[in-house]
């Protein structure tokens, strides 16, 4: 579609080129046998302006329908991104985070593991998790995919090497993908994110991903998982440890 618009802006630049270069004929004494001179230039001078017209509409529509990287502002846009990168993917889903609390977003993925079973799963953690709704997460994809149903459907790793690579969270599939931005309104809001639909660039992101995955250990079982803090947890139980020690004192 995007190559036949721009063929088609192409002819009709041409056409305009030619009714502008006809509507000066007259100007050099080439003159019509049937047509008056003023008839001619105003006739082609009116198709060259239309023609004018067609070619900024087309090129606008290219520009606005096939834009391939768009900055998405507020939570809910970046939730319906992500659920419909959910929704559409088949053959590759990888999202790469520790800050998941979302629990419909997170059933969601559970739902198109355990029903598309050709979809190839891979979570990254950076670092430990930062609440329990996400290792809850990890089992059920665990047993979801369970050994026997396992040309390795599901990856999950954890990558910790934060002197290597700054923490990133994305949400991709084989055709489009979502990388979370800092917040133009607020630290540690989750408002602003990158929306990238082109190809060449998503097949890098995947590779990236996959390459953070390989970068890290794999979690491969239950008893994997439930060795990971909950960095929440774990930051409630030190507060609750401090206030007793205070109370003592």
């Amino acid at each position: 579609m995007k190559n036949l618009l721009k063929i088609l802006a192409t002819f009709f630049s041409v056409i305009a080129f030619c009714a502008t270069l006809l509507s000066v004929l007259p100007l050099f004494g080439i003159q019509s046998d049937t047509l008056d001179p003023n008839t001619i230039i105003i006739s082609f001078s009116l198709i060259s302006l239309i023609f004018t017209i067609v070619i900024g509409l087309a090129m606008g529509y290219i520009s606005f329908s096939f834009r391939d990287t768009a900055i998405v502002h507020g939570e809910k846009s970046i939730e319906r991104l992500n659920k419909n990168i959910i929704d559409s993917a088949n053959q590759y889903l990888f999202c790469i985070g520790s800050r998941s609390r979302d629990g419909n977003y997170l059933k969601r993925i559970e739902a198109n593991f355990s029903d598309k079973k050709d979809l190839i799963h891979y979570r990254v953690l950076w670092g430990y998790p930062h609440r329990e709704v996400l290792t809850d997460h990890l089992k059920s994809l665990t047993k979801i995919s369970s050994p026997q149903k396992r040309p390795q459907r599901l990856h999950i790793g954890i990558f910790s090497d934060y002197y290597k690579e700054a923490e990133r969270c994305i949400c991709v599939n084989e055709s489009e993908a979502v990388i979370i931005l800092p917040s133009l309104t607020e630290v540690g809001k989750y408002d602003t994110a990158l929306h990238i639909t082109k190809k060449k660039t998503v097949k890098s992101i995947i590779e990236y991903c996959r390459e953070l995955y390989h970068s890290g250990d794999e979690l491969t079982s239950i008893v994997d998982i439930d060795k990971l803090k909950v960095l929440r947890r774990e930051h409630k139980r030190i507060l609750l440890t401090k206030l007793l020690v205070k109370e003592d004192a």
